[in-house]
């Protein structure tokens, strides 16, 4: 495929002015892959990235974070939270377990990323970069600011690992574009609506994660006077952060065999603890 890619938005190793074809891309990828790179040193590599935007200090991440908050109208305090919640796993002696199980495997991956929550992919993705896979991200045409500026990072870090990774940014309907990143991976991995993980998943290279929704069950024992501001102020924050738009988001919250007035106690509760972080994280805008 000779079409170029316009604008080419990403790739970690290419100045955002350059144009690149996907077989280019492809090529070299295919090349950083085929050289073995030690499950270990990227795990680190990884953790130490992960550790970096967990900081709130970490200017790229402050940058990244007003950018996205700029660009959605979601709040930076609550983008932050969010973004902390979302890397808290990926800690040095969690990816370091990874590492010592993964077996090396010298391939290509695509990542389709979606849109809805900040870094969402990063668990596949971070599993792929281990194994000692090359990744290429695409990124959401309406978030395409993290995973950009995390592959950044990493090439600060650990230039060998960032040589594996391109990232780049366009629309949905590019069909093109994206048939090609298809047709030269050796999987997709596909996040997104059903109707996206459907229409690409008809070739047969796809790992599908379409829409999901979740919900919390919540004990009667957990109602307890000792123990029920702990889940309340708990369950408020899984409510919010993502701005309820995570597949671990809950929608629907159960009490086993509670009574009404406990029920109606609780739910006062949770409405009291939505309403104390609504104001520390302060409600996104309506845009």
């Amino acid at each position: 495929m000779s079409k170029s890619i316009a604008p080419a938005l990403g790739d970690v190793t290419l100045s955002t002015a350059e144009r690149e074809s996907i077989d280019s891309i492809v090529s070299r990828l295919r090349r950083a892959a085929s050289s073995f790179l030690s499950p270990d040193r990227s795990a680190a590599a990884l953790a130490r990235a992960c550790g970096l935007w967990r900081d709130p200090n970490y200017q790229r991440r402050r940058s990244a974070i007003a950018q996205i908050s700029a660009n959605s109208g979601l709040s930076e305090a609550l983008l932050s939270e969010s973004l902390k919640a979302l890397l808290l796993p990926f800690s040095a002696p969690a990816l370091e377990s990874f590492a010592a199980k993964v077996k090396s495997a010298s391939r290509l991956i695509g990542f389709v990323m979606p849109g809805n929550v900040v870094g969402a992919g990063m668990h596949e993705l971070v599993q792929a970069l281990v194994s000692g896979a090359a990744v290429l991200v695409k990124c959401a045409s309406s978030e395409p600011v993290f995973f950009i500026e995390f592959a950044r990072t990493i090439a600060e870090l650990y230039p060998e690992l960032a040589a594996r990774i391109s990232v780049l940014a366009f629309g949905r309907d590019n069909r093109e574009l994206t048939r090609a990143m298809q047709k030269n991976c050796d999987a997709m991995v596909v996040l997104g609506d059903d109707d996206t993980v459907d229409i690409l998943g008809r070739s047969g290279n796809v790992i599908g994660f379409g829409s999901r929704v979740s919900g919390a069950l919540i004990s009667r024992e957990a109602l307890a006077p000792g123990a029920i501001d702990a889940v309340s102020d708990g369950l408020a924050r899984d409510i919010t952060l993502f701005e309820q738009r995570g597949c671990l988001s809950p929608h629907h919250v159960f009490i086993a065999s509670a009574t009404e007035g406990e029920t109606r106690h609780f739910a006062g509760r949770i409405a009291r603890s939505l309403d104390q972080l609504a104001q520390k994280l302060l409600p996104p805008r309506t845009i």
